[in-house]
């Protein structure tokens, strides 16, 4: 992957403030057409496909860094699932994409898939940073509803009382 030197001068960047940077995330979004996958497949398809392209996101800056000669393990900074489609899913013109990417059981199935590759399936084998990501920090711990168009990333509902919690 060509990141034009972005990584190595953020690295750079980092190293020179040592002092204050605790870690440098890297990462993309992208969305994709799942039209060829039958509808009853596409939720276990989308995860399955998420999270290889995660795997392999890892693969490509921990490459990067042993290639560059350094020796610092990798923190995945920000990860997570939507449990509701936001305000632009619900606009898209492929409504049965934006039902199938988005929920509660989805973001659950991408949870439990994520920490089991990165803490192993019993959640006590964390990774070193080098063959798997030494920690790994969800984009929120709770809903954020004064985000309105970009909320329900959060693994339980925004009322810290609610009984009602994900996953």
């Amino acid at each position: 992957m060509n990141t034009g030197g972005e990584v190595e001068a953020a690295v750079e960047l980092a190293n020179a403030h040592s002092e204050v940077v605790m870690a440098v995330s890297a990462g993309n979004e992208t969305l994709v057409n799942w039209s060829f996958v039958p509808a009853e497949e596409r939720a276990e398809a989308i995860i399955d496909a998420a999270v290889a392209y995660a795997k392999k996101n890892y693969r490509v800056v921990r490459e990067a860094l042993d290639a560059g000669g350094l020796a610092i393990p990798v923190v995945i900074g920000e990860t997570g699932w939507q449990s509701v489609p936001s305000a632009v899913l619900e606009e898209a013109p492929e409504q049965d994409f934006a039902g199938v990417l988005a929920g509660v059981d989805r973001q659950e199935m991408y949870y439990a898939r994520r920490q089991g590759w990165a803490y192993g399936d019993e959640g006590d084998s964390p990774g070193d940073g080098f063959t798997r990501p030494a920690a790994m920090f969800y984009f929120a711990a709770f809903d954020e509803p004064w985000k309105e168009a970009d909320d329900t990333w959060g693994l339980w509902l925004a009322e810290c009382g609610s009984s009602e919690v994900r996953p």
